[in-house]
């Protein structure tokens, strides 16, 4: 317990540090993964690192260096050209969090929900003690949301989740939301189709502009045994959410989910330049 209040203390400090001057991130290692499409979620439990792919019907098992120590099919394969389903009815899966599910360490794998139906599932990955994954049709739950968030139909894109202790953050990057579910509500929809006991917070994270450009929130994780939800950002030279563009930079930053105070800083590699 000590070691872990000293953590969180720690970490507030470099918090409070942080949103009162200019700081830097910098990039000091980095690994590819042989054979993995495209990298868009991880999630840790344990000692293994689990990572989705938005066109990849596998969940990958890594070790804190990157070595693949297995790998898990979790969606068909019908589709796949050279290990990568087709982008015309990929599942999209861009978020995952860690969650415990009946005294099971598991994960939620999300599906963007920038299309509709096709884009609408959600994997839930049961890792211990046995290994065994269910499919959900999440449709009606994104429904919902974008009902919730006063969204249009191609206004949910879900890019990033987190697991708090009674809920999950889900981060929209369209507009830069962060939605807070409660547990309960969302295991009871996924497994009854019922929305009777779903709540949602919205909340709005204004971040750094380049040019006529914002960045994006993607990625976000809870640092452990702290209120603190580190997120990861882009900025992408794109006119819509179908087409890849060029990054013009990355950024990664802080938010005490507590007061809801945040900051945000471009990454760089160690010579300086932008890691894009």
């Amino acid at each position: 317990m000590k070691n872990k209040i000293l953590l969180s203390i720690a970490i507030i400090g470099i918090f409070s540090i942080a949103c009162k001057q200019k700081i830097s991130a910098i990039v000091e290692k980095e690994f590819k993964i042989p054979n993995f499409s495209s990298g868009s979620g991880m999630a840790k439990i344990n000692n293994v690192f689990y990572a989705c792919g938005d066109d990849d019907a596998r969940l990958w098992f890594l070790d804190n260096e990157g070595k693949v120590l297995n790998t898990w099919q979790i969606w068909d394969t019908t589709d796949n050209e050279n290990n990568r389903i087709s982008k015309k009815v990929k599942p999209d899966f861009e978020a995952i969090t860690n969650i415990t599910i009946q005294n099971d360490s598991a994960l939620l794998i999300f599906g963007s929900g920038t299309k509709a139906v096709k884009r609408e599932y959600i994997i839930e990955a049961h890792i211990t003690p046995n290994q065994f994954a269910y499919r959900k049709n999440a449709q009606k739950l994104y429904e919902w949301i974008k009902k919730q968030a006063n969204l249009g139909e191609d206004e949910l894109n879900i890019e990033g989740a987190c697991s708090l202790s009674e809920d999950i953050l889900i981060t929209n990057r369209h507009n830069n939301q962060i939605y807070q579910i409660n547990k309960k509500g969302l295991l009871n929809c996924l497994e009854n189709n019922d929305l009777s006991l779903l709540t949602m917070k919205i909340f709005h994270f204004k971040l750094p502009v380049v040019g006529k450009d914002t960045a994006r929130l993607s990625g976000a994780t809870r640092i452990p045994n702290t209120n603190i939800i580190c997120f990861s950002a882009s900025i992408e030279s794109t006119g819509n959410w179908v087409d890849d563009g060029k990054i013009l930079g990355s950024f990664v930053g802080l938010i005490n989910w507590e007061t809801k105070e945040y900051f945000s800083t471009k990454l760089e590699l160690k010579n300086k330049e932008d890691f894009k």
